[in-house]
């Protein structure tokens, strides 16, 4: 496999006297890009600036074949396999989950997951530092953040003391989460509540009912379904009138309340030396996963007062982006 330099030179040397075609076969790896659901063009263009950061130009010296579910497994396969026909052997994914899938059609693409949340799902069996298979990325620790994300509901909301924790059952990283919400809530005295929406039509009844059942807040983890739902969960949220923390910005950005998270566009950004180093014949089980050095705080304002919450001044001068 070419490295980064032949790459460069062929692009900038044209190839001589090669058919369009066959230059572009030669020259340019593809790179298959895999989003949960949603597009989110702020991770697409993060991946495409830390590619031009490493030396390549997307569209010119690497290609980049980008799919996004649409909240369901067999959409995901589907976009997966369609990949993997065109001939994609790198891959870069938002999720273990997806790694999974990668794995299950084809055992020995490289994958980078720019947010891993769990180790065992995405197939690493070795450590950290030796990931020791086809599976590399940052590991973003998503029930180890549980907990700050409680305390920040605890710092808007003094008196929480019921929080819904809103799971796909059919997503086996929710498990853990789960578990993490339980452990947490024992160390900070708050009682959990889990609402499971595994459909559409789960969402604004499983909602109201764990309202009723006293919960004062929902607390979101990331799902293909969940990605998928963005708007309806962020209006199902207000229409129940509570307010919820989500794992991701957008959610805020559409009028949720709260979000802490890793930065994944600086996560996709990074993700793009790895893929350059796969694309020069490295292997990933010799990447080692690395972990989130930038965490993102949002806070949406218009929502806080139409909650009838105010937002502590501790909260804000830390958050990363206060909409208005």
């Amino acid at each position: 496999m070419m490295d980064r330099r032949q790459l460069l030179a062929l692009a900038a040397a044209g190839l001589g006297t090669l058919p369009a075609r066959a230059q572009q076969r030669l020259a340019v790896p593809t790179v298959g890009f895999i989003g949960l659901a949603k597009r989110d063009a702020s991770f697409f263009e993060a991946f495409e600036f830390g590619l031009r950061e490493q030396g390549l130009e997307p569209g010119r010296t690497v290609r980049i074949e980008e799919r996004n579910g649409d909240g369901s497994r067999d959409g995901m396969r589907q976009a997966i396999a369609g990949l993997l026909a065109s001939g994609v052997r790198v891959f870069v994914t938002a999720g273990d989950n997806v790694a999974h899938m990668v794995q299950e059609q084809s055992g020995d693409a490289a994958i980078v997951v720019a947010s891993l949340e769990s180790l065992d799902r995405a197939g690493i069996a070795g450590t950290l530092s030796r990931p020791d298979g086809n599976v590399t990325g940052f590991a973003t620790f998503g029930s180890e953040l549980i907990g700050k994300r409680m305390e920040l509901l605890r710092e808007i909301l003094p008196g929480l003391q019921r929080l819904v924790v809103v799971i796909n059952p059919t997503n086996l990283n929710h498990a853990n989460r789960l578990a993490a919400s339980r452990t947490a809530g024992v160390t900070q005295r708050i009682d959990i509540i889990v609402a499971e929406i595994a459909s559409p039509a789960d969402l604004e009844p499983q909602l109201r009912r764990a309202r009723d059942a006293g919960g004062q807040a929902f607390m979101f983890p990331r799902d293909f379904l969940f990605e998928s739902l963005r708007p309806e969960i962020v209006a199902a949220t207000a229409a129940v009138g509570l307010p919820a923390m989500y794992d991701e910005g957008n959610f805020v950005h559409l009028g949720g309340l709260i979000s802490y998270n890793p930065s994944r566009p600086d996560l996709f950004r990074r993700s793009a030396a790895y893929v350059v180093k796969l694309l020069a014949g490295a292997r990933p089980a010799d990447l080692p996963i690395q972990q989130p050095t930038k965490f993102e705080l949002v806070i949406n304002l218009k929502t806080a007062k139409g909650l009838g919450l105010t937002i502590p001044q501790s909260i804000l001068i830390r958050a990363d982006e206060v909409i208005e």
